[in-house]
């Protein structure tokens, strides 16, 4: 396997994306102060708190992901849709008296991530081959060791038994490749990936007073993502034997996680101010990974070669976060809310435990100084504005901004910050209630499909993230 668990795995997993209720979605997330709405449970747990009638409510959503890719003055889109469905009900305690406490109970089962997506770059000039990395990596060891897959099982073996690297004269130690790897080569890279990250939150709030409102959820994940990265090389050389080769990287993980999320609210007359925070989570992940080799050859010979599966269990544990949020009501008309979200992306962790049955015995220091290295604070701000237009219609909007995770350190060149805007709306009638919510996100980052060395400049990239969202309940 080309790599192994690394600072990207702690970023993918310790992101996650707004995909609530059609009314936080589209209030763009600015919901931490308003409550009474299930997706309160993974913001700010003191909003179940604010229900005063049972609720009961589902939502549907297509996430539609684009991605444009750019290297050498040649560019490839691609995109690609799925859906989901968020569910939950929250049932509060009944009372008239106002002075007494409100209790609600909550669950809701949440999509806070969704991994499908693709990423293509069909047909450029790369300064060097991938193959170059597996010579350079056989040199050395001797041939006996490649042929029977004890050493480099991953890369340089797989390329020893599909005629990629042939002895040099007969020396049992260095080796050739079919074409100079540090010509230019005709490029190709395709990713393809799937899953989601599933959160079920258990949440419990109350409010006493009208003053102050209090709640915690324990939210307990599950995560499933399979990845596959496809390297097709065709030389430039037309005096080589060689057609052309692809390397395949597959990687499947799936695992469970626990967090807790605490939080306050303060009604201060029509003005509300909240703080939540959310504990670090701490995911056991189990990978299963394996790479294909296959050469094509001008005379029509094929091989296809593949590695043994590897598999490893190993812990992430993620940066707690803290919200801060406000929001005001004027009169029964608008609502006006913000919140400041702030994470340090830094304060990931890859960890190792004996508990594990597929322990790597690893201390995994490596990783985690890159992840201190490569990573530093983000701090979101969304913005929401909710109008009612008469008794049964509201409108809706908002817009965020993200800063980049990315510290100096990392040398991303692209503007790794991440705008998104919403616009919804919701129809009510007694206790029945439908809505539809949009949200765009746009950001950019940079890909390196070799090492730095080899590639020598970066992939620009250019993702757009759509979701469109239904979604309706029942107040009881």
């Amino acid at each position: 396997m080309m790599q192994a668990q690394n600072e990207e795995d702690v970023l993918r997993f310790s992101q996650l994306s707004h995909l609530g209720t059609v009314r936080t979605m589209g209030l763009c997330g600015a919901y931490g102060a308003l409550g009474a709405d299930l997706a309160s449970a993974s913001i700010n747990p003191a909003g179940i708190g604010m229900y005063r009638r049972s609720d009961a409510s589902m939502s549907l959503g297509i996430n539609l992901r684009s991605t444009d890719s750019e290297f050498g003055g040649k560019s490839t889109s691609i995109s690609l849709s799925d859906t989901y469905v968020n569910a939950g009900a929250a049932i509060t305690t009944s009372n008239v008296n106002p002075g007494t406490p409100f209790f609600t109970f909550a669950f809701y089962n949440q999509k806070n991530a969704m991994y499908n997506g693709s990423e293509h770059l069909e047909n450029v000039e790369m300064p060097s081959s991938l193959l170059g990395v597996f010579h350079d990596i056989a040199q050395g060891t001797d041939n006996a060791l490649l042929n029977n897959q004890s050493v480099y099982e991953f890369t340089a073996s797989l390329a020893w038994h599909a005629f990629l690297l042939d002895p040099l004269d007969n020396s049992t130690t260095l080796y050739v490749t079919p074409f100079d790897t540090n010509d230019p080569i005709d490029y190709s890279y395709r990713l393809e990936e799937s899953g989601q990250m599933s959160n079920n939150h258990i949440s419990a709030g109350y409010t006493a007073e009208e003053f102050m409102s209090l709640g915690a959820t324990i939210t307990l994940s599950e995560i499933n993502y399979n990845r596959t990265i496809t390297h097709t090389e065709t030389p430039t050389d037309p005096g080589t034997d060689l057609h052309y080769w692809e390397y395949q990287d597959v990687l499947q993980t799936s695992g469970e996680g626990i967090n807790l999320k605490v939080g306050a609210i303060a009604h201060i007359n029509k003005f509300k101010m909240g703080l939540a925070w959310h504990s670090p989570t701490k995911y056991v992940l189990f990978d299963r990974y394996w790479n294909n080799l296959n050469s094509y050859w001008k005379d029509g010979d094929v091989y296809n070669l593949s590695s043994p599966e590897g598999n490893i269990e190993y812990i992430i544990k993620t940066p707690s976060r803290w919200i801060l949020s406000s929001a005001l009501v004027v009169g029964k008309c608008v609502a006006v809310s913000f919140d400041f979200e702030t994470v340090d992306f830094a304060g990931g962790r890859l960890m190792d435990s004996e508990d594990l049955i597929f322990s790597p015995n690893y201390n995994f220091n490596a990783e985690n100084e890159a992840v201190q290295a490569s990573y530093t604070r983000s701090n979101e701000l969304r913005s929401g504005v909710e109008v009612r237009i008469n008794s049964m219609f509201r409108a809706r909007c908002g817009l965020a901004y993200q800063t980049s995770p990315y510290s100096d350190e990392a040398g991303m060149t692209a503007n790794a910050s991440t705008l998104r805007f919403s616009l919804g709306g919701e129809y009510r009638k007694d206790n029945k209630y439908i809505g539809l919510a949009f949200t765009n996100s746009q950001t950019e980052r940079d890909l390196y499909v070799n090492n730095p060395i080899y590639q020598s400049a970066r992939i620009s990239q250019a993702l757009s993230t759509t979701l469109i969202v239904l979604g309706g309940g029942l107040r009881f």
